[in-house]
């Protein structure tokens, strides 16, 4: 594994945190990416966010299909 691949795994992980430990780490996280910045990095950055907005869309759907017609949801735009 490259190491831009270990540290966007850490960033995955540390995504939703808000603590001020996981805010640090995240800031030193995106200088390093910033530093080290090449095409390739883009790509698996590109990519990691991509299967994210991915399985997102899919548990919305499946929340979806769950609440069924009990309730009115707004659409996602």
């Amino acid at each position: 594994m490259k190491e831009y691949e270990a540290k966007l795994k850490e960033y995955e992980a540390l995504a939703g945190n808000t603590d001020t430990e996981s805010r640090a780490r995240k800031d030193e996280l995106i200088a390093w990416f910033k530093a080290n910045y090449t095409e390739e990095f883009k790509e698996a950055a590109n990519n990691m966010v991509t299967a994210n907005l991915d399985r997102i869309e899919k548990e919305i759907s499946e929340l979806r299909s769950q609440i069924g017609d009990e309730y009115s949801l707004l659409p996602l735009s």
